[in-house]
């Protein structure tokens, strides 16, 4: 939907402003926003010294909130641009301006809010199951946005601060993983992350914990023969187990 160029971007390149130019209509833009892009539509303008359109952009979470160039859409007929790679949350402020091929630019447009998206909770329900030999397995329910491509599987336990990341588990559908070659008898936390097709986290699901299954306990009061001709007889208690 987009194209754009560095054109005359940056904060030392002041705007030449010729009030000649016909300005992009205020009444005709529209915008869609997501959780990290927002898209715009516009009416064209039919002046025909017009080469392109500045987008200007200012984030309400940063001091000052002052609008600068952020973009250049080469083309007097585009209508369409999508503003990727921002905050989720976030409320920005826009205005959009015609360009000459001669950097001067008409007066920018009214100024707009719009805000992004939050980022997507992560599944609604999650498990751990315990006493499992040096194993635990995990079960969820399939994430209902189906932007999700993939979850990421993190692990702690109670005596560490960082988490880890032990799989990707490919599909939206996929809802199990089996976590092998643990401790016995220790405590393991998890969390669930899902990703969407265009990389956006979700927020880590709630932690769910479980524990490996511990050894037995040994036989007791083991003995062994000594008087026995050509044999050993061994004997034990047997295990509380």
């Amino acid at each position: 939907m987009s194209g754009c160029t560095s054109k005359n971007l940056g904060e030392a390149n002041k705007p030449q402003i010729d009030t000649t130019l016909e300005a992009v209509n205020f009444e005709s833009i529209r915008t869609i926003a997501d959780i990290t892009s927002v898209a715009f539509e516009w009416q064209k303008v039919d002046d025909t010294r017009v080469n392109g359109y500045y987008l200007y952009r200012a984030n309400m979470n940063e001091e000052g909130n002052k609008l600068k160039r952020v973009h250049f859409i080469p083309n007097r007929y585009a209508t369409h641009f999508v503003d990727t790679k921002l905050e989720p949350s976030t409320r920005y402020i826009y205005s959009i301006s015609s360009a000459t091929q001669q950097g001067s630019e008409s007066k920018p447009s009214q100024s707009f809010q719009v805000q992004t998206l939050p980022v997507i909770q992560s599944v609604p329900f999650i498990q751990a199951i315990s006493n499992m030999p040096r194993q635990v397995k995990i079960l969820w329910r399939p994430h209902e946005n189906q932007r999700v491509q993939y979850y990421v599987i993190e692990r702690t336990t109670p005596t560490t601060a960082k988490w880890k990341e032990l799989e990707t588990i490919e599909g939206r559908l996929e809802v199990e993983y089996i976590d092998t070659k643990l401790e016995d008898n220790v405590v393991y936390m998890y969390r669930l992350k899902a990703i969407t097709f265009d990389g956006i986290e979700s927020m880590p699901s709630e932690i769910v914990r479980a524990q490996t299954k511990p050894l037995p306990f040994p036989p007791s009061n083991v003995q062994a023969t000594t008087d026995q001709p050509r044999k050993i007889i061994i004997s034990w208690q047997a295990s509380q187990n």
